[in-house]
Parts: structure tokens; sequence; C-alpha cells
């Protein structure tokens, strides 16, 4: 990929410093939607479930129940970033005031560098957040490195899926809303970590709903608390339209849904020159991925998505 300047017009000062077109960050990270682990190859999450244990009282007692051992895998897949330019094509933009004086190793300025780096990592973060929901091993382009946790809780058995889901409106996401609440199991419905989870432009339709609800009031510059039956409504942009989870999650390791990466470190990005005789000079970032959860029994599901 080489790099396309469209300005070529320079003449006289510039504003500085340069503001890169704002992206949506890794909202499900850093909303606490999801635990963030490494592992270089795999990691191996395992689960316990007890059944069967209370029994009658005996003198003498025989063993009852049953204790499960199992395990969740996860195995992050491997992605890249590279991209190639030569410094001197900005010698016709503003950036050439401030490029490396000697034509042989000609380099950007501090302030460009760190401004593509930049875009760079915000670039990725936005992109890891629909990949952490969206991502099929069918698809094409960036979504097809491993399955998301919304495919992998359609091919799950227990995970609670509402059936007949239909798109979301203002008008009908409170309703929405009630069936998952009505589908969570009782054992995690108080659970302190227990979230909504759903995409922004539903988040609109459930602050449209708030605000126009009679007991709220009309007020047109008022926004709605993004909560529901007491819990926190968390959205972020990379989850599919028409989605609404249910689960425990945080950014601890309590929770229910994992992200897995090699290395928390992996958001470096590297800049050199592309070889000694060269005046290309290129920027590479690699980092692994994969998303899995503990327990399908603890997620309700509501989607328009198939598996």
């Amino acid at each position: 990929m080489a790099i396309t300047i469209n300005d070529t017009s320079y003449s006289g000062k510039y504003a500085s410093p340069i503001i890169n077109k704002f992206t949506t960050d890794f909202a499900t990270v850093n909303k606490g939607a999801i635990y963030v682990a490494e592992a270089r190859k795999a990691l191996t999450i395992p689960t316990f479930n007890l059944t069967g244990l209370i029994q009658d009282r005996a003198a003498t007692p025989t063993s009852s129940g049953t204790g499960t051992v199992d395990k969740r895998v996860a195995t992050p897949a491997d992605q890249m970033v590279y991209w190639e330019f030569n410094p001197r094509d900005f010698e016709s933009h503003f950036e050439a005031e401030y490029l490396s004086e000697m034509l042989l190793k000609r380099e950007i300025s501090a302030e460009f560098l760190q401004a593509v780096q930049g875009a760079l990592t915000n670039y990725v973060n936005s992109r890891m957040d629909f990949q952490v929901w969206r991502s099929r091993t069918i698809n094409t382009g960036d979504l097809k490195y491993y399955n998301g946790l919304i495919k992998k809780m359609l091919d799950d058995s227990d995970v609670v899926d509402i059936a007949g889901a239909a798109a979301l409106s203002s008008s009908n996401i409170e309703a929405k809303l009630n069936l998952v609440k009505d589908a969570i199991p009782d054992a995690i419905y108080e659970h302190p970590d227990g979230k909504y989870i759903m995409n922004v432009e539903a988040g609109k339709f459930w602050a449209d709903a708030q605000r126009t609800a009679s007991y709220k009031g009309a007020g047109m510059t008022e926004r709605g608390i993004l909560q529901f039956d007491g819990k926190p409504v968390i959205t972020v942009p990379g989850l599919h339209e028409d989605t609404i989870v249910f689960t425990h999650a945080s950014n601890s390791i309590a929770s229910n849904l994992w992200y897995v990466v090699n290395s928390t470190e992996d958001s470096m990005v590297q800049y050199d020159f592309l070889q000694n005789n060269s005046e290309l000079m290129f920027f590479k970032m690699l980092y692994k991925a994969d998303t899995q959860y503990r327990y399908g029994s603890e997620i309700v599901l509501y989607t328009t998505q198939t598996a």
C-alpha cells in the first residue's frame, strides 16, 4: 500500500498539530465488557460444575453428586498491519519543510510520525471492536481470522437464545429488553457485573424510548440514563445491529467474556526503512487475537443473526 497525497498546493503556514480523524476505540474493552488475557499459542479456560451434592443424612454416608470439569479454548489468530510509503512523496506537501535535510535516508518529521502511529493504532483498535463480535472464519477482509462471540454463541446450545428476534426500534426496544430480562437465569440475575450489551444504534433507540416515556418527561435535551432494570446498558460499535447480549462481564478474570491476545504489548508500531538501499519506509504491527466465554448458560442472546 502506498500513500496518496491529495493536498499538493502548500503555500505559507499550516495548522499544527495534525489532527487525526476521530475513530471509535475498542469500546468493548474500554467499557469493561470483556476480560483481556494473554496466550502465546492457545488458552484453556477451565470450567467446573457441581450437581446433586445434597442428600439425606446417613450415619455412614455414600458419595453423591457430580463434579464436571471441562474447558473452553481460545486460539489467537495471526494478523498484521503493513504499510509502505516514500517520505519524498511529501516534498510537494507542507510536510516538506520538516522532512530530514539529507536526501539519503530522508524521513518524515517526529510530529507527523506520531500522528501516523496514532492513526494506525486507533484504526486497529476500532476494527478490533468489530472483530470481537462479528468475526467468522468464512468471512473475507479483516473479519475472517477467528469466530467472534456472536458466532460462538449461536453455535452453543447452552446459550439462552431468544426465539423470533426482530429488528429493534425506539418503539419496541423496551419490550425486547423485557424479553431478555425475563430469560435471564435466576443464578445470574443479580450478578453485580450483569450487563445488557448492544450496539450504538440500539442504545440511541433506548435513549429515545426513555425520553418519550410518559413518566420521564418530553425534554428533547434530556439524555436517557443507559440502564435497564437497574443494570448497565453498554453500547459498543462493533456489535451487530438488532442484537442484545446479557451476561456478567468485566475487565476482571471473573468475567464471562474473554478476549485473548498474544501480548498486550503488541500495540507497538514498527517504523523503519524497507532496506538499506531503499528510500521506502514502512509501518508494521503484528498481533494475535481470539474470543471466548466461560459458560454459555450464563448468556442471554437476542439477535437477528443466524449461525
